[in-house]
This record gives structure tokens, C-alpha cells and sequence, in this order.
């Protein structure tokens, strides 16, 4: 490329960077503090895959999402740069660095963003998206996103992209970032992975961040095969053993089944429709 394309390239992206920046009083100020508990999130990415925040904490990630638009230029700044594809695969499920460390999700804002975008061949894109990358993609459905918005930001209906959050295992918010940020590279989330994030504690043995609810109750408890719920309706439970590792979850249910299992401890989490942790219930596996 030749100086002068290079010069025209430069200038496209300070513009973008410029106009995506939030101005005082919007949606960067808006995003919840950290230190904040994150409430759970489940998705589907575009691989039918099915994504489940507290999953994915419970297991010991740091997780990273990336909300972003296919028309961003920003976002596609820091795709083509390959970051979040150099983290995954030194920190992902087969880390070549060390394994189940950090998860990098990429999720695409606009409801209105088809396959066609993210490959690259549709009309609101500005490139392909997906081709070399291994981490998971979400493309949000407009109910989807308004949920994520509600999650993240307070008192507001739209946010600046790209919007970085750091999430550790304990659940809670340690870093967020928007626009073009120097700061935000490969150095910066080992950083954080080896230090806030590496205390020891996640989510699901760090009972206290839950606010009890008096009116849910399980039973039977300690229980042989079945346990069931009362004072939530249909909820969906996850189970993980006393370490935080996942074992198996229900969903829309109002019974979740042991049998099977190893005698011993466990937590049930009780979430309703909207992802909001209802309960976490210590079960005694007979």
C-alpha cells in the first residue's frame, strides 16, 4: 500500500474513532461500575451453540465480550488486528499458553445484521467477520439486545461500539472500554487474567453476591434424585459441584434430577425469564 492510501486509511479511522466517541454525559458514563455483579445472559451463537455467561464464570473464565456492529469501523479496526483470536487460542478451551483461562465473545448489536452481514457479502457490513474465527458469534435478535443494554448500561437506549467488557469469574465487572482505546490489547487482558481476576473465587461459590429470596424454596434437601422448586414458578436451574464446574441444567422447569450423580455437595442456581439470579441453593446429594 502505497503512503498515500496509507494517509487516507489513517484519516478514515481517526474520523470514525472521533465520531464514535461518546460525549460527556452518555453512554460511556452509563455502563454499570465496576466491581458491579453481572447478571447471567444465555445465548445462541452463530453455530447453534448455546452460551451461558455464569457457565463459562463458573468454569473459571475471564470473559470478554466485544459488542460491535458489522458497520463499525472501529470494531473492524480491532478485528482485522486479531486480538481476540490470538487470546482464544492461548487462553481458550485448547489454550496453547493455558487453557480455560479467558473466553472472548464476540456479539453483533443490530437486530437488523443477517448471516450475509457477518460473512462479509451482505449490504450492512464492512467486511467478513467470521472467516478464521474460532472464538463464539452472536448476532442479537432485538430482544436479545435490549436485555444485554439493561445488563450493562444504566438509563439508556443505545451505546457507543465497540463496547469491551471484562468480566471475571466471581462475576463481576473489573474493566469496560469503548471506542478506540490503545490501552485495550493482549498485555492488558493477561494483566487482568493473572492479577483481579486470579483471586481464586467464582460466581458460584461467592454465595453472598446473591440477594436471598425468602419465597423460593428447594426441596427435598438432601435429596436422592429429583429436587424441585416452589415460589418461582417455571424458572431455569443450573447445577454446578461444589468447585464451580457446570454439571447440568434445566430449563423453563420446576425440577432439575441428580440421579446419577456422586454423592456430595452442590449449588443450584435459580434464574427467571430475564437472566436475574432468584436463588443459589446449597444441595446435599444422598
Amino acid at each position: 500500500m502505497n503512503q498515500f492510501f496509507k494517509k487516507i486509511l489513517a484519516f478514515n479511522v481517526m474520523i470514525a474513532a472521533i465520531w464514535a466517541m461518546p460525549s460527556p454525559g452518555n453512554a460511556q458514563e452509563q455502563i454499570i461500575d465496576t466491581g458491579t455483579v453481572v447478571e447471567n445472559m444465555t445465548f445462541t451463537d452463530i453455530k447453534g451453540n448455546k452460551i451461558n455467561l455464569y457457565e463459562y464464570l463458573a468454569q473459571g473464565y475471564m470473559v470478554v465480550l466485544d459488542l460491535g456492529l458489522t458497520t463499525c469501523t472501529i470494531c473492524w479496526h480491532y478485528h482485522t488486528t486479531g486480538l481476540l483470536e490470538r487470546v482464544y487460542k492461548k487462553y481458550g478451551p485448547n489454550g496453547s499458553v493455558t487453557p480455560k483461562k479467558i473466553m472472548p465473545i464476540f456479539i453483533e448489536c443490530n437486530p437488523n445484521t443477517n448471516r450475509a452481514d457477518l460473512n462479509g457479502t451482505g449490504t450492512n457490513t464492512v467486511g467478513d467477520w467470521v472467516t478464521g474465527v474460532s472464538y463464539p458469534v452472536v448476532d442479537l435478535t432485538q430482544e436479545a439486545k435490549t436485555a444485554t443494554i439493561n445488563k450493562f448500561f444504566k438509563n439508556t437506549t443505545s451505546f457507543s461500539t465497540p463496547t469491551f467488557l471484562v468480566i471475571c469469574p466471581d462475576g463481576k465487572l473489573i474493566y469496560s472500554s469503548q471506542g478506540m482505546n490503545a490501552d485495550f490489547e493482549e498485555a492488558l487482558l493477561t494483566k487482568l487474567m493473572k492479577g483481579r481476576c486470579a483471586m481464586g473465587e467464582t460466581l458460584t461459590t461467592s454465595v453472598e453476591n446473591v440477594a436471598p429470596a425468602t419465597s423460593v424454596t428447594v426441596y427435598p434437601n438432601p435429596v436422592a434424585d429429583v429436587a424441585f422448586i416452589h415460589g418461582a414458578g417455571r424458572a431455569d436451574m443450573t447445577l454446578f459441584n461444589i468447585e464451580g464446574r457446570f454439571v447440568r441444567s434445566a430449563a423453563n422447569a420446576q425440577e432439575i434430577s441428580l440421579s446419577g450423580l456422586p454423592h456430595g455437595l452442590y449449588l443450584l442456581h435459580i434464574t427467571d425469564k430475564d437472566g436475574h439470579i432468584i436463588k443459589i441453593e446449597k444441595l446435599l446429594k444422598k
